[in-house]
């Protein structure tokens, strides 16, 4: 298989591209950033009651969260001890700082990982097929598959009050551009 491009830097970006090139697959991961992968946005806290569910699957499938997680980690709290053992859920309060550098640092240093601070703008297919991605300042990048993990960042919006912004979380950009491919395909927004 050709190259895989994973679009976005944040938690369900790394934890693609470290579960692809595990498989021996060359990623590129282009993110706004690349200096902030896997960044915390609010509150640093790993786990809980929801959350903690999730992070145990990507435990059990080998994922880097909660490698991460475990290196970052200031405390840990069981939660729910009053109830019964079925609602307990572990969670760790993390050092936002540090779990970003961690991750930024850990993802770097996989060979088969290539990282690029850019933005996609289109995903170019032929044929039905992915055959490439279009970036702002790159250009024509090829490859066989595309993951898409902008999250909040893809023509994001952001409200306080009465007022409305494009962003993807305070202080950062909204990823402009790649939803007219959503549109072209057909694939609707919800919500």
């Amino acid at each position: 298989m050709d190259k895989v491009v994973v679009v976005g830097g944040g938690h369900a970006g790394c934890e693609s591209a470290y579960a692809l090139s595990k498989m021996g697959i060359d990623v590129l991961i282009i993110t706004l950033d690349k200096t902030s992968l896997g960044r915390v946005s609010c509150n640093p806290s790993m786990g809980g009651i929801a959350k903690g569910h999730l992070i145990y699957e990507i435990e059990a499938c080998g994922g880097v969260q909660p490698l991460i997680t475990d290196r970052a980690s200031m405390q840990y709290r069981m939660l729910n001890r009053k109830k019964g053992s079925a609602v307990w859920g572990l969670r760790a309060q993390i050092d936002r700082g540090l779990y970003e550098r961690y991750m930024t640092e850990f993802i770097s240093s996989i060979g088969n990982i290539e990282i690029i601070q850019d933005e996609v703008v289109d995903v170019i297919t032929e044929g039905g097929r992915v055959r490439g991605v279009v970036a702002s300042d790159e250009g024509e990048l090829n490859c066989s598959a595309v993951v898409i993990t902008t999250g909040t960042f893809l023509n994001g919006l952001l409200y306080r009050g009465e007022e409305v912004w494009e962003g993807g979380r305070i202080g950062d950009g909204a990823s402009k551009g790649l939803e007219r491919f959503f549109e072209r395909v057909a694939l609707s927004w919800v919500g």
